[in-house]
């Protein structure tokens, strides 16, 4: 079973494995590829997002770090 897969870790297996079955899916007809790709649009821009208000966070609490302390 392991001359399937061509990762060679466990987590690379999973991942493999779920996007055969997708793939599988997507073949059958029980998920449409407008729908896979809109999901994975939508992870890219909540990780994009995301990213985007970690830096602005940080950016403030820089400054508020900076307000108080006297030069």
């Amino acid at each position: 079973m392991k001359d399937w897969f061509w990762a060679k870790s466990s987590k690379g297996r999973l991942i493999e494995s779920s996007l055969h079955i997708l793939d599988g899916a997507i073949g059958f007809g029980l998920v449409t590829g407008v729908a896979v790709a809109a999901a994975i649009g939508q992870l890219i821009l909540g990780v994009l997002l995301g990213v985007f208000a970690c830096g602005v966070f940080f950016r403030m609490a820089r400054r508020a770090k900076a307000r108080r302390s006297p030069p």
